[in-house]
């Protein structure tokens, strides 16, 4: 017999043999009395002196000893003691050995094993467990297996909370935990069964396809420490917790939980007051208890939950379109996931809707209506607990909304945009992060979910002091943009943190876009430009200067117009609209000359150089070039020197003055490494590697190529694709066709993804000369 059996035997004897002795005993146990001989009677005798003896060093057990003596019928008062003969026996084997020899005469193992049972007739465990409100539970398996382990009598954890946004699946996860261990208690090991399992739940609330209804009885919800003894009184069947008085009550329970191994689910306790959370603290072992709530205590073990993983939302869709007779394409449930964030609640309700009748845009207008019943419910409550509480996490909640979600904004930027101190700052990022309102990477930024990002500039609309945000949002988006994009070209190491930042810019751009904020669109684009176009997205830099440069003359800003339009023309060449592109640059050159700005003048003039020299025209191009010299060595700008030296160095290759274009190289990567320009010093071996090609020495070419590739440790997409265009037209020449047609082959690759039209004839030339190749 193990332990636990041992123990319910010996518990219904032990009183009566500590308080009167063997005669007692033997008119108490009944029928089971008179199966024992004297001389086992005289073993138990001598036994329960032994359990009293080890008592006295065991002080919990020693009450639960002197409470069964004292009423000996109390069922709080046996199991308690039940437990604790429990855990002796564990401990102490060699007890366990001689209690099992005496319970193994053959007349006492006969009864034991055909009379009924000694225990309470109630099924085990005892339970007050709701039906799962889902057709059956999808996914969750990581969660699961973190809640078994800490469930498991080995874990020191008692206290578990498992929070996250509404409509997450908190609630479905307890329920489905819990009857799991109800359904296997007979599988499981003694020691991991939990014999009662208590439910008790706060919840008011659940949303229906047809909106909020009540969860359940009002008389049934569990909100304070009174509810929650109340459950467990009835559930254990308890009378003394509810006949106690007030002060007596605590320690009632304390007995009642200690009496068995019980697992105490509270569903929804988004709020605790002081007596629940002391209550929670100080649970009795082996008692654990699973909270679920937005939001938890320091010294509970917390599971967040966060949206279902795609493959298991995929799954849950398809449960629920099959139970409402709905069917979704491919294409409908990427769209579904996307837009609910894998959160099941809506999930669920979308394709209730559908299986309702409604249609797919519905639903999805639906899923977006930031005043309809779905963010209410899931996350209305929290904001407002927020607003309430603790203005200055209000105003970083919806500074935070302000932001792209994937990209997320940094701990800086909206302490910067909130207008606070490092300290509130922080304090009101842990309550939201707390509430669930906001998550955090593990780079420390902060992002959202749909459905709260949409609520969240919902209130932002609202609010008087609203306008002063999105204000703060810009003027932070302008100063990033200066500060760190504005001189991108020449401090190519600050492109991961452009790059950090950049959905977020585009997001300001879009406001200002939309609500015709020019004075703010228009720097800006000036200063972010570079950013796309050096990652190869042609098109987004092209859309955003055409539109800045539209504001810029309705601004009548001239000025500005030019120096977009000189932008321009840079995308325009790159995407093969190479006439327009020199138009423009032509046009620029006449609007700086007017203004006499030199630099303007010089930028403009060393791309018409690169542009002419591209178009077999080095003779024209050469002048050009000397002038952005001249300009430059005027006002000393070494950016300039070493553009005009790359230009002049085409030039003369184009006239096969080899020898003068690579001296041009040499003077050019002086000057870019006496301004410290990376970027430049990896164009250079690329210039000097072409002009060696096209001057006839491939290999030597090849060689310079490669090390161009090499040197550039950023993004920088176009510099791959002019390479490896050069680098196929050398393993062309050299003989090496197989390399040549898988360079070519990623050049088109890169070419097309880009939109980058302008090297389109010359990965089409190399293509035509491979044999097998379409002539």
């Amino acid at each position: 017999m193990d332990p636990s059996q041992l123990a319910q035997i010996l518990a219904s004897l032990l009183p009566y043999l500590l308080k009167g002795g063997i005669e007692l005993a033997k008119s108490a146990a009944g029928e089971l009395g008179r199966r024992f001989s004297n001389e086992a009677w005289d073993g138990l005798k001598r036994l329960a002196e032994n359990i009293q003896r080890k008592a006295a060093s065991k002080p919990t057990l020693q009450e639960a000893l002197t409470d069964a003596a004292n009423a000996p019928t109390d069922e709080d008062a046996l199991a308690a003691l039940r437990l604790q003969l429990k855990k002796l026996l564990t401990e102490d084997s060699a007890l366990a050995t001689e209690l099992n020899s005496i319970f193994q005469s053959r007349e006492v193992h006969i009864y034991l094993h055909s009379a009924p049972s000694s225990a309470p007739d109630h099924p085990h465990p005892l339970h007050n467990l709701p039906n799962p409100d889902h057709l059956r539970f999808i996914g969750r398996k990581k969660e699961l297996t973190w809640l078994r382990q800490r469930l498991s009598p080995k874990d020191r954890a008692w206290l578990l909370f498992i929070t996250g946004i509404g409509g997450v699946g908190k609630s479905a996860l307890a329920i489905h935990i819990a009857h799991e261990y109800r359904e296997r208690y007979n599988d499981l090991p003694t020691e991991e069964r939990f014999d009662a399992i208590i439910w008790a739940s706060a919840k008011e609330q659940v949303l229906t396809p047809a909106g909020p209804a009540p969860a359940g009885p009002p008389g049934l919800l569990s909100r304070t420490i009174a509810d929650i003894y109340r459950a467990i009184a009835q559930t254990l069947d308890r009378e003394a917790i509810t006949r106690a008085a007030p002060e007596d009550q605590d320690r009632e329970v304390q007995k009642s939980l200690t009496a068995q191994r019980t697992l105490l689910i509270l569903d929804n306790l988004d709020t605790m007051d002081e007596a629940v959370r002391t209550f929670l603290r100080n649970l009795p072992a082996p008692t654990k208890a699973i909270v679920t709530s937005r939001e938890w205590l320091d010294v509970a073990d917390v599971l967040r939950l966060y949206g279902m993983e795609q493959e298991d939302a995929f799954a849950l869709m398809d449960t629920e379109a099959e139970a409402q007779g709905v069917t979704l394409t491919q294409e409908q449930k990427e769209h579904l996931y996307r837009r609910t964030e894998g959160l099941p609640l809506p999930i669920r309700l979308s394709i209730a809707r559908l299986g309702s009748g409604e249609t797919v845009d519905q639903v999805m207008r639906w899923l977006g209506n930031a005043a309809g019943d779905l963010p209410q419910y899931c996350v209305g409550g929290q904001v407002e607990f927020v607003r309430e509480r603790n203005p200055d996490a209000y105003r970083l909640l919806l500074a935070c909304s302000l932001f792209d979600r994937e990209a997320g904004a940094s701990r800086e930027a909206l302490g910067e945009i909130a207008d606070l101190s490092h300290a509130d700052r922080d304090d009101g990022l842990t309550l939201l992060w707390r509430l669930n309102l906001i998550n955090r990477s593990q780079d420390d930024r902060f992002w959202m979910l749909p459905i709260v990002q949409e609520y969240a500039q919902s209130k932002l609309k609202g609010e008087e002091w609203g306008t002063v945000l999105v204000q703060r949002w810009l003027d932070w988006a302008l100063d990033f943009a200066q500060k760190w994009a504005a001189d991108l070209d020449i401090r190519i190491e600050k492109l991961p943190t452009v790059k950090a930042e950049y959905p977020n810019l585009r997001r300001a751009l879009a406001w200002c876009e939309e609500h015709r904020r020019w004075e703010t669109f228009i720097p800006l684009v000036e200063n972010i430009w570079f950013y796309p176009y050096i990652i190869g997205l042609l098109t987004e830099t092209k859309q955003m200067l055409t539109v800045a440069i539209d504001a810029a003359w309705s601004e009548k800003d001239e000025r500005a117009a030019e120096r977009l339009m000189r932008r321009q023309g840079i995308l325009l060449w790159e995407q093969g609209e190479k006439t327009k592109a020199i138009e423009i640059l032509e046009h620029g050159v006449s609007i700086a000359r007017r203004y006499q700005d030199l630099r303007e003048i010089a930028l403009c003039l060393e791309r018409l150089s690169d542009y002419l020299t591209e178009l077999g025209n080095p003779e024209d191009a050469l002048p050009l070039a000397k002038e952005v010299l001249t300009i430059a060595n005027t006002i000393e700008d070494l950016q300039l020197k070493a553009t005009a030296a790359y230009r002049l160095s085409m030039a003369e290759s184009a006239r096969g003055n080899l020898e003068a274009s690579l001296e041009w190289l040499y003077q050019g990567e002086v000057w870019a490494k006496e301004l410290g320009w990376k970027r430049a010093l990896a164009w250079f071996p690329y210039r000097r590697g072409a002009n060696l090609i096209q001057s006839g020495q491939p290999a030597e070419g090849e060689r310079y190529l490669l090390q161009a590739i090499e040197m550039m440790t950023w993004d920088e997409p176009r510099l791959v694709a002019y390479a490896k265009t050069w680098l196929a037209r050398a393993h062309l020449a050299l003989g090496r066709l197989e390399e040549a047609r898988r360079v070519n082959q990623e050049a088109i690759e890169l070419v097309d993804r880009m939109g980058l039209h302008v090297l389109r004839e010359d990965v089409e030339s190399v293509l035509r000369q491979l044999p097998g190749e379409g002539k």
